[in-house]
């Protein structure tokens, strides 16, 4: 791009597998790690500068979707600069994880709210290729699975559908999960108010820091079953957490519970198909 240069460096002599102009793709070999120049050890070094000349001063480089380490804790992050001195490290894709979100074209799932009322659930692929959960209560989930996470974009239609507390509790989650993994995602206040709010906050949302709420996730595993919860980093005066979310999620079987508390106010749904007997 204009002003940006990419540097890969320290590599073993004349094992560079790529010439220059060539277009390359993820995951091909460009060459091989060695400790050419001034290297004490073999290693690969790489930067963004803005000019094209050795030596020049870098520039910030942003890394996505990437697991950084400190602490013993591990906590995902959908974008960073490193810092000096962090360990930053690709997802480690689980095979088990990504089967869990495997949905098949014309299967419908079906689940029970607490009060009683059922819902069917349909994966389709919209005219425009992207991949949709579909409500017969009249809501559709957008959502993207990528090598290393799933990702929900939005729901639009029914704000009574449960596809809602999918959005809340699932919007995003690594094909890595263990139980000291840690991931945040961002909450439109949009998505959690009630249709008879959202005027209003369309009046204030100018005036306010933020238009939304952070909620972290951490994974459990109960046998077949991966719990993940979440909870909001903003609390109320008793310091308990504005919303806390429970999904469990069953290998070969996908999404069968999720819970989504507001304030106090909660909102349940279970899976009952034939799947889930």
């Amino acid at each position: 791009g204009p002003w940006l240069y990419s540097l890969v460096c320290h590599m073993v002599p004349h094992s560079i597998k790529v010439k220059e102009g060539q277009y390359v793709k993820m995951g091909e070999t460009l060459g091989r790690c060695g400790n050419s120049g001034r290297s004490p050890q073999p290693h690969l070094h790489f930067h963004l500068q803005a000019l094209p000349r050795v030596g020049a001063p870098t520039i910030f480089t942003e890394l996505h979707d990437v697991v950084i380490s400190n602490n013993g804790q591990q906590r995902v992050a959908g974008a960073t600069t490193p810092n000096k001195g962090e360990y930053v490290r690709n997802i480690e894709k689980s095979s088990s994880v990504p089967e869990i979100f495997k949905f098949h074209l014309g299967k419908s799932m079906v689940y029970r709210m607490q009060n009683g009322r059922e819902e069917k659930i349909e994966y389709k692929i919209n005219l425009y290729g992207s991949q949709v959960l579909q409500s017969d209560l009249g809501a559709t989930l957008f959502f993207e699975q990528r090598d290393t996470i799933f990702t929900i974009f939005d729901v639009l239609g029914n704000h009574r559908s449960l596809l809602h507390l999918f959005r809340t509790a699932l919007g995003r989650v690594p094909f890595e999960l263990h139980e000291n993994l840690i991931w945040t995602d961002y909450i439109p206040y949009r998505a959690i108010l009630s249709k008879w709010l959202r005027p209003f906050l369309d009046f204030v949302l100018p005036f306010i820091p933020k238009d939304g709420i952070s909620i972290q996730y951490t994974p459990t595993f109960q046998g077949q079953d991966i719990m993940i919860r979440g909870e909001s980093l903003k609390t109320d005066r008793r310091g308990l957490s504005i919303l806390t979310t429970h999904a469990k999620l069953r290998r070969g079987f996908g999404i069968m519970e999720v819970t989504v508390s507001l304030r106090g106010k909660t909102f349940h749904a279970s899976r009952i198909d034939q799947d889930n007997a």
